[in-house]
């Protein structure tokens, strides 16, 4: 028995230590032969994700939508700022004038100082672009070296860093979110550390440059994507504690896991001590109100693992029946690994099941797998059962990661699980079947080509009105601060100031949700939820204010925009229009004007409030003089379509419970069999004016509701910080109409 054990014991200690004796020597291996298989990477990404733009490098990016303009707009932030000599942790000239603090979002600082070069020379469009085709093409280069630790065979390390590198994951990522396809820190990060675990097995000091490498690709990966970073932190968590537990019975391993987990955690240490400025500027900026998205809408659909999307070349028109069922959108939904390479997983894990670092891979495998599949099972879009994530969804920062992007360490597990499995079959007619099966694995995963250029990339879409600074510079003063419609996602005016290499200050834009200092104002919300431009006194009113809060000297409008925010800016004081020319218009603004009073977000909606409470009410009142006590029908939905309140307000739904509310807190509906009530959301402060005003004619007021409000506790109204007024009226009489 004691036999048994010291043999597992040796061949276990072999598995690793072992390793090193299958990597070539650097004389068989010349630098020529790297630099050749990095090209080949670099010539497939380009092949797969940069045709579309080759000739437009400047005028074209790789991906859809407007999320890579965010990218686009970091590309050149930061050496900007640093150039300058501005702080490049808040950029004051998006959201001014209060700013957005760039740490809290995406804005890829190791990225864009990196190819700084790239930008200073053809600009941040092209940068970004070269970032884009660079990004599959490390890391896939990445998993190539550290696969040659665990096979001889260049074809299988070049298999496996295909696998990883241009997998589904990265695929749709790269269709919107450059910062999430520079993964080839993670191969590096791994290599490091089983070197590492080759010299304490050993029992000799791994020499200092490791703990160098890995703490500046670990610096390099917080500036990427902080996502990934505390992501890989967590995972690798998970699977030292996993190797520790099923070690318990092996004093020798489990010994030397635990000097490598102290290296490890000093490792992490250091990384910490540096990244404590940054931590400390982010933790006294706060910026951040909650995960901008839902991980139940961003997970992965079991079948996704199965069956492609339409971004994958084979297969994914086909079975589009099933995809478009997926939750979340195309980017997301990277978890294909199809088939042959599911089937190739299995047997390699099989087959090597003895093996105990075999057992911590597949046992990591599976976790990641299902992690990934968020809180709630889907299964074609159908929620079923819910799953381990839920506990997660409460633990600071991991609840802010979507699950779906899990699917890159499930690239990662089953491209390493996959290449050690091959590397060991014996040279016989079953191996030549696998190798052909793992040929055709790599024909799932290629891209959907097919799309062509408009699939691909986006045209940079900028005004002729931008392209000539003798034209923008005499219309708009520099450093001024700008508003552009269309707002927020639904617009590009980032992409228009970065061409004009920041002349003005935008006062919205999109990088990330609205920081807070503007999120909670309701017209912010309305305008960067929905793509249309609301017009009614209420919106007028708070849009004034917020136009003077921030400071707004001109707002920018291009076609078709410009009809409905001229609309708009004819209720705001001291707006004139100054310039129409071709898809763009502009209008001056005077801050003093445009607002009587202090702006503030209280003293704004206090009247917007007012407003939206009078327009519900009159709307309500002028139904039931037409038909008296038919107070059923009464919703915002009901009353627009009677065109008897102004649509702006915008219904939220036509039936359930929702249907009562607008979109800006406004609520109207019947309370009993001939009475209705008038509701609105806000503080103690804010809806005070409107129980001045209309109290004297209710038949009872609540506030907040479902209580009462008294005379007592309508004199300490104001610490009421928020709550919902409703106010009860009895139906007017038929002879108000005259």
């Amino acid at each position: 028995m004691h036999r048994r054990i010291g043999v597992e014991g040796d061949r276990i200690r072999s598995q690793l230590t072992s390793a090193s004796q299958k990597q070539p020597s650097a004389g068989s291996l010349p630098i020529l032969q790297h630099g050749l298989v990095l090209a080949l990477f670099l010539a497939l990404s380009l092949a797969f994700f940069g045709w579309p733009v080759i000739g437009h490098m400047q005028s074209r990016y790789i991906g859809q939508t407007e999320d890579p303009v965010q990218f686009i707009a970091a590309m050149l932030w930061w050496p900007w700022a640093i150039q300058h000599g501005t702080n490049p942790f808040i950029d004051h000239w998006l959201w001014a004038p209060h700013g957005q603090p760039l740490l809290w979002v995406t804005s890829m600082p190791s990225i864009s100082l990196l190819l700084s070069p790239v930008t200073a020379l053809w600009g941040p469009v092209a940068s970004y672009n070269v970032a884009e085709i660079l990004g599959p093409a490390l890391s896939a280069w990445s998993m190539y070296f550290l696969l040659r630790v665990f096979t001889r065979s260049l074809v299988l390390q070049m298999w496996g860093g295909y696998v990883f590198g241009f997998s589904s994951y990265t695929i749709g990522q790269t269709l919107a979110h450059l910062f999430l396809t520079w993964t080839f820190p993670l191969p590096l990060l791994v290599l490091i550390g089983v070197r590492v675990y080759q010299y304490q097995a050993k029992n000799i000091r791994p020499p200092v440059r490791y703990r160098v490498w890995a703490s500046i690709l670990l610096l390099f990966l917080f500036g990427a994507s902080l996502e990934i970073f505390a992501t890989l932190a967590f995972f690798v968590t998970v699977t030292l504690a996993l190797a520790l537990i099923l070690s318990h019975r092996r004093r020798d391993l489990r010994s030397r896991l635990l000097v490598f987990i102290r290296w490890e955690l000093a490792t992490y240490g250091l990384v910490v001590v540096l990244l404590s400025p940054a931590v400390i500027w982010m933790a006294a900026h706060p910026a951040f109100s909650g995960p901008p998205h839902s991980p139940v809408t961003f997970s992965t659909d079991l079948l996704n693992f199965f069956i492609p999307t339409y971004v994958t070349w084979l297969g994914g028109q086909v079975f589009w029946g099933v995809s478009h069922l997926f939750l979340g959108n195309w980017f997301e939904q990277g978890a294909y690994l199809g088939l042959p390479l599911i089937v190739l997983s299995v047997i390699s894990i099989q087959k090597n099941w003895d093996q105990f670092w075999i057992k911590i891979l597949s046992g990591m495998l599976i976790c990641v797998a299902v992690l990934s599949l968020g809180p709630i099972l889907h299964i074609a879009g159908y929620p079923f059962i819910p799953l381990p994530w839920t506990v997660f969804q409460h633990v600071p920062i991991l609840q802010d990661a979507l699950p779906a992007r899990f699917s890159v360490y499930v690239a990662f597990l089953v491209s390493l699980l996959t290449t050690m499995g091959l590397d060991r079959l014996s040279p016989d007619k079953l191996r030549v079947k696998y190798y052909a099966l793992a040929g055709v694995s790599l024909l799932f995963l290629l891209p959907n080509v097919s799309w062509g250029r408009s699939g691909w990339s986006t045209p940079m879409d900028i005004p002729s009105f931008f392209l000539k600074p003798s034209e923008y510079q005499r219309i708009i003063p520099h450093n001024s601060n700008v508003l552009i419609f269309p707002y927020g996602s639904y617009g590009n005016g980032i992409a228009m100031q970065i061409h004009t290499d920041f002349w003005f200050r935008l006062a919205n834009g999109y990088w990330g949700i609205p920081p807070s200092k503007y999120g909670e104002w309701p017209v912010v919300q309305q305008l960067w939820l929905l793509p249309a431009i609301p017009h009614n006194a209420a919106i007028a009113v708070q849009f004034a204010g917020l136009l003077k809060n921030q400071g707004v000297r001109r707002v920018v409008a291009l076609s078709p925009y410009a009809l409905p925010a001229g609309r708009l800016l004819k209720e705001i004081p001291g707006s004139r229009k100054i310039y129409s020319g071709p898809h763009v218009a502009v209008w001056s603004i005077s801050p003093a004007k445009a607002f009587s009073g202090t702006p503030s977000l209280s003293s704004v909606l206090s009247r917007s409030d007012l407003l939206q409470f009078q327009a519900l009410n009159n709307a309500a009142r002028m139904w039931l003089i037409r038909h008296p006590g038919d107070v059923g029908p009464l919703s915002p939905a009901f009353l627009e379509s009677r065109h008897l309140l102004n649509s702006s307000f915008g219904a939220i739904a036509n039936s359930g419970a929702n249907r009562y509310w607008t979109d800006d807190g406004g609520w109207v509906g019947a309370v009993g069999r001939d009475m209705y009530g008038i509701g609105i959301t806000g503080s103690g402060t804010e809806i005070e004016p409107i129980i001045r005003q209309d109290g004297p004619t209710a038949r009872r007021i609540y506030f907040p509701y479902p209580r009462q409000l008294t005379k007592a506790r309508y004199s300490v109204i104001h610490h009421i910080r928020s709550g919902e007024l409703l106010m009860v009226f009895s139906a007017p009489p038929k002879s108000s109409l005259h």
